[in-house]
């Protein structure tokens, strides 16, 4: 899904939460779950698996689907060590208006896409410039690639172990399609 960032949806009627002296309106699941983590009411590997589930929108200059071939290139910011971090939003009105104006189009993905696609040494930052988001550098990237997988993955892991054959069974069709892989460290 392409979305041109002047154009804005309907809001949707979500929680107001206060992860911090003011009141924020969360826009989706993903931002519920971000200020429940930041209140410290949700463990952050929570947080992380519901941004990995969570259909989340990337910047680009070029509009996708004027050649559909073409490999996109979303924007990318420097982060604290001036390390590059590819900005990737809960929803469109959390775009700061003048990275709107560099990067006009944004593409909806799953944000397990984006960990999966991010190149080795790029961050992920998550609302840059917003009360709810978050900063993974590239470690961090690299410790999710490795703490998560598909459910598929996860099944086939369990079935090698023989742990399905003690009821500790995992499907595919659970509620998450991405879940840890054991109990991930540092989040």
């Amino acid at each position: 899904m392409t979305e041109n960032l002047g154009q804005n949806e309907a809001d949707q009627q979500h929680e107001t939460i206060s992860p911090s002296s003011e009141a924020v309106e969360t826009k989706n699941p993903l931002e519920e779950a971000l200020a429940r983590g930041q209140q410290g009411t949700v463990d952050q590997s929570d947080v992380i698996l519901t941004f990995l589930n969570s259909q989340v929108l990337i910047l680009t200059a070029e509009d996708p689907e004027a050649d559909p071939d073409a490999n996109l290139e979303p924007i990318a910011l420097s982060g604290p060590s001036d390390e590059p971090m590819i900005a990737v939003f809960s929803d469109p009105s959390r775009v700061p208006a003048e990275l709107g104006e560099q990067a006009p189009y944004g593409v909806a993905v799953q944000g397990a896409t984006v960990i999966k696609s991010v190149g080795d040494g790029v961050g992920i930052m998550l609302n840059p410039g917003f009360e709810l988001g978050f900063m993974i550098d590239h470690e961090g990237v690299k410790a999710v690639r490795n703490d998560f997988r598909p459910a598929e993955e996860v099944e086939a892991l369990l079935a090698q172990q023989g742990q399905q054959s003690e009821g500790q069974q995992v499907t595919a069709n659970d509620t998450h399609p991405v879940r840890p892989t054991s109990d991930p460290a540092g989040f």
